[in-house]
């Protein structure tokens, strides 16, 4: 993989990354304002904010290890493809 390729794939990973727990406290914060009798469904918007909660979980945790893996193989990754 070229050097130039591989900057852009960290950074975007490393973006995402970083945004997906902002995302998870902003469906934090719908869940305690947001809902009504129901527990899980928002008002305002009528989406289930549990499973909203959950998604986010899991891409956090998905562009987490792509990251650091991107990080750790940067050897393997860059070096062994030229």
């Amino acid at each position: 993989m070229n050097k130039r390729i591989y900057k852009i794939l960290l950074i975007i990973f490393g973006i995402l990354f970083l945004m997906f727990p902002l995302e998870y406290i902003n469906i934090l914060v719908s869940l305690k304002y947001e809902i009504s009798s129901n527990p899980c469904l928002s008002e305002i918007t009528g989406d289930n904010l549990c499973d909203s909660l959950e998604r986010s979980k899991v891409k956090g945790y998905i562009f987490g290890i792509i990251f650091f893996f991107l990080i750790l193989f940067r050897r393997i990754i860059v070096y062994k493809t030229q």
